[in-house]
């Protein structure tokens, strides 16, 4: 059995604030709200059999879990639009707090079927979005700052079952990134951050008018990097006076995220990762701002019996495959099995963002797209001149980072399915909006890389990938 004492210290370390969660749950549900607009307006290109990924090569790369096929059952905008608005109506109840956990489950299910559909231009912190809502199904997020009908408990901080789960993935998220980052260029040269930030698609204006002196601050920061993520997720399971533990850890890492929004563009991931945190605000940074003296005891809510079976199973589940993931040299047969498990459960998460930077390069499309009046123009970018040579902003010539992620994968050898379809995709697309001598006959796609140098005066390298083509006429 364990000691009153001991019982009280575990309260202590895996508690949660009210008033915190009711700030994640609104910061959550604003993110979300912003996310399901950008998706809907690319939905098209995306997530239909129009757009650059069908149904049948979807399943063909990764078989989707019968579970998750919403998107599968039919291609009728009326269809599609209506979960969109189930979607998005829940989304603004969960913010509001109205009925949280049933709309945390819709919003839950859905991004799951989403990313299900075309989880090849999804990232992280798409991944955040999906698990922080996972979690909000448990935690009790309408009792502060909501429109909620459900009875408010006194105190404004609690212990349950869903808080050690919330904080155990918190941990997770952090120190699986650390372990991630065991190659050399993070751990003995420390140059990860400098390629990082030589990536024109991730790297922001800012961060760009700084490579100049990026060997200054990029080395630094690098093994700051690795130490903090290797180190600072323990604070999560000691108390120190006045909670500083916890404050610890927010500063540290909303730095990190805070680095990410400065010198680099990547979309919806740093803000996520702010908000994520929010969950951990201490009593006392509430207590402190509202002149509060006394401290809340810590009341303890009881989860259902199913509640917790699924809270217990999934962290388990989680922490072990993405320990042995990361740690351990892994069958690829082996890999695959457990990642077709985490898929038909829902729980997919691997933190390995930028885990070998020295793999990335400067990559842009080169699109050839032949005209029936003899001209040449880049049908991916409007009927602009075909980017022979390397543009200046990289960045600029990807539409979103829908497109960033997805075109990343035409350098993996076992996604050539894709790059054979994709010339598809843009004769499809261009003659829809094209009529008589403006119709395109023929389309060529390459993939075009240069590749970065830590010399400042090295020549360029660039490296042509290989070429698809597709005969446009009927």
């Amino acid at each position: 059995m364990i000691s009153q004492a001991a019982r009280s210290r575990l309260r202590e370390i895996f508690y949660l604030d009210l008033r915190s969660l009711a700030v994640f749950r609104i910061g959550l549900g604003i993110t979300l709200i912003c996310d399901l607009i950008w998706i809907r307006y690319y939905f098209e290109d995306f997530f239909t059999d129009r757009g650059v990924l069908t149904k049948d090569l979807a399943n063909l790369l990764n078989p989707i879990p019968s579970i998750f096929r919403l998107f599968y059952i039919s291609e009728n905008p009326v269809y599609y639009n209506s979960l969109f608005a189930i979607c998005f109506i829940s989304a603004i109840c969960f913010t509001l707090g109205y009925r949280h956990r049933i709309a945390a489950f819709v919003c839950w299910f859905i991004m799951c079927c989403l990313i299900y559909r075309n989880g090849l231009s999804f990232h992280s912190g798409d991944a955040l979005v999906r698990v922080s809502l996972f979690w909000s199904i448990f935690l009790p997020l309408g009792q502060r700052f909501s429109i909620s009908k459900e009875t408010r408990q006194l105190s404004n901080r609690f212990f349950s079952l869903a808080s050690v789960g919330i904080i155990f993935q918190m941990f997770l998220v952090y120190f699986i990134a650390g372990l991630a980052k065991r190659h050399p260029i993070w751990m003995e040269t420390g140059n990860a951050v400098f390629y990082v930030v030589n990536v024109d698609y991730f790297s922001s204006r800012l961060g760009q008018a700084l490579r100049s002196v990026a060997e200054t601050w990029t080395k630094p920061l690098s093994f700051a990097t690795v130490f903090f993520e290797h180190t600072f997720p323990f604070l999560l399971f000691v108390r120190l006076p006045k909670e500083l533990n916890r404050i610890l850890f927010i500063a540290c890492f909303a730095s990190l995220h805070l680095f990410v929004l400065v010198f680099m563009d990547l979309d919806v991931f740093p803000w996520i990762g702010f908000v994520f945190l929010t969950a951990l605000i201490p009593s006392t940074v509430w207590n402190a701002w509202g002149s509060k003296a006394t401290i809340d005891p810590v009341q303890f809510i009881k989860q259902g019996r199913l509640a917790s079976i699924c809270i217990v199973a999934s962290l388990l589940f989680v922490g072990i495959t993405n320990l042995y993931l990361v740690m351990a040299r892994v069958d690829q047969n082996i890999g695959k099995q457990i990642k077709d498990v985490e898929r038909s459960l829902g729980l997919m998460q691997h933190w390995n963002l930028f885990s070998n930077p020295k793999k990335l390069s400067n990559d842009w499309l080169l699109v050839e797209g032949h005209l029936k009046n003899g001209d040449v123009v880049d049908v991916f970018r409007n009927g602009g001149p075909p980017l022979y040579e390397r543009p200046d902003d990289i960045r600029g010539s990807y539409e979103n980072m829908f497109w960033i992620r997805y075109l990343q994968l035409f350098i993996r050898q076992r996604f050539t399915i894709l790059y054979n379809h994709f010339p598809i995709f843009l004769c499809n697309r261009w003659n829809e909006n094209h009529t008589g001598d403006l119709q395109v006959t023929k389309v060529s796609a390459r993939i075009q890389r240069e590749q970065i140098s830590k010399k400042a005066d090295a020549p360029r390298k660039i490296l042509s990938g290989r070429t698809v083509s597709a005969d446009c006429t009927p």
